[in-house]
């Protein structure tokens, strides 16, 4: 079961096209590439094993193998794949398992949410 809807597991973080997208830990890059309804999407496997997702991506500035530090911009936000406007689908999955949300393990954040 999803939250928002019932295939929507992960947050939206509304921006303008072209804001960076961070990464939200370090980590390796496993995908950067087109992917279906994500869009441009980057997947990142952290140290522990968790998996996180950035969706929608306008440009990817990392590459599948690349490794990122937390913070490290990874991407433009735009509208890539099945999106109503710019922002980054973000997703978490522990241990590389399923999405749960990521509002549970976030701290929470100044801007808004789609």
């Amino acid at each position: 079961s999803g939250f928002g809807s019932s295939d929507h597991q992960g947050v939206d973080i509304a921006g303008r096209y072209g804001d960076p997208i961070m990464a939200s830990d370090g980590g390796i890059v496993l995908f950067a590439d087109y992917y279906g309804g994500f869009g441009n999407l980057i997947k990142i496997q952290h140290e522990n094993g968790d998996i996180t997702y950035y969706a929608h991506c306008s440009e990817f500035l990392v590459s599948e193998g690349d490794a990122v530090l937390q913070g490290e911009v990874i991407a433009h936000m735009g509208m890539t794949g099945l999106a109503n406007g710019v922002h980054v689908h973000f997703e978490y999955h522990p241990g590389g398992g399923d999405a749960v949300d990521p509002l549970d393990y976030l701290p929470e954040m100044p801007y808004p949410y789609l």
